[in-house]
């Protein structure tokens, strides 16, 4: 990536993607955006205003949120799964009878599965402007690392990528079907080292046939549940298996190679402590030469600079997508 107005050269650069890259969508506060897209904070107000808080599990979920944490919903996403997950372990381990309270976890958990899709059909839209500039941006060689379960930037990809983007290789899986879908080809060679998505969280355009086999949704928001496809916050994630497996393994590899990293949106939370242990395993200090984060909070730069053995030669922050965005006219 090469950002002009920046006067930042050509380097291998990774950008990785939080919740707030969602959040701060082009599309996100048009008069027509009645629901924003939820981070980590608000996911169960905001769900309590949707129309995706409607059905029959959504209210069971939110009913178990007031009555078990904040009769408000202010409550994290993070902080009900860690429990959640620390409970079913409980359940698992001492069992002693069944019941309504033993299966209420799992239960639960299921219920977050079948409403996720449906809430970020009511709130995200299959195009953003930042996410497209990010996109037109990015050269051969370049990667992003996304914890995002939506496809803001699949679409940006497949608008934007050109032949530098190639789903079929460029997720970091072995993928069986479905990748037509996802990018538009003109003319022109194919790229010698096509940009890579590696979203290790998962994605609402992931589906999983009976042999284990991932293909892509064309519309991923158009599903019943979105379990087996995405990880929740929980505390220990299931990346040792398949297809997560594959994607942290890139992960390490693309780490190793960066130059510059943009973190966009990603505060670090304390539960992703595997994505600590990525940055400070694989990042090359003498490799990496520039960090530019965007994010309100001025102190998500400093948590990314504690995981690094050397700061980088240049440090850079903003304060929106929108504000990045505009620098890559």
């Amino acid at each position: 990536m090469h950002i002009r107005n920046l006067g930042m050269p050509t380097r291998r650069t990774l950008v990785v993607l939080g919740a707030g890259a969602t959040r701060g969508a082009s599309f996100v506060g048009d008069s027509g955006q009645l629901h924003p897209p939820p981070l980590d904070a608000d996911f169960f107000r905001l769900l309590s205003r949707s129309p995706a808080g409607r059905s029959q599990q959504a209210r069971a979920l939110l009913k178990y949120v007031a009555k078990n944490h904040s009769s408000v919903l202010d409550v994290s996403m993070e902080a009900i799964f860690v429990e959640l997950q620390g409970s079913a372990d409980f359940y698992e381990q001492f069992n002693i009878g069944r019941g309504r309270i033993v299966r209420e976890p799992q239960r639960t958990i299921e219920h977050f599965y079948r409403v996720l899709p449906a809430v970020m059909k009511h709130s995200v839209t299959d195009s953003c402007a930042h996410h497209e500039a990010i996109a037109a941006s990015l050269e051969s060689g370049d990667a992003i690392i996304s914890f995002n379960y939506d496809c803001l930037i699949d679409r940006a990809l497949k608008l934007k990528g050109a032949r530098r983007w190639n789903p079929d290789s460029g997720y970091g899986l072995a993928l069986n079907d479905g990748t037509d879908e996802w990018k538009q080809w003109g003319g022109g060679p194919d790229a010698s080292e096509p940009i890579k998505l590696l979203k290790l969280h998962g994605s609402l355009n992931w589906e999983f046939d009976s042999t284990g086999a991932v293909s892509l949704l064309p519309d991923p928001y158009d599903r019943d549940s979105a379990a087996g496809a995405v990880v929740p916050p929980l505390g220990r994630k299931p990346v040792s298996e398949e297809p997560f497996l594959q994607a942290w393994r890139a992960a390490r590899e693309v780490v190793r190679r960066t130059e510059r990293l943009i973190v966009i949106g990603y505060s670090l939370p304390a539960a992703d402590y595997l994505v600590r242990s990525l940055f400070r395993a694989d990042v090359d200090n003498d490799r990496l030469k520039e960090l530019l984060v965007v994010d309100p909070a001025s102190a998500v730069a400093d948590r990314f600079l504690q995981l690094l053995t050397t700061p980088p030669s240049r440090i850079e922050t903003m304060r929106s997508l929108g504000e990045f965005a505009s620098w890559l006219e």
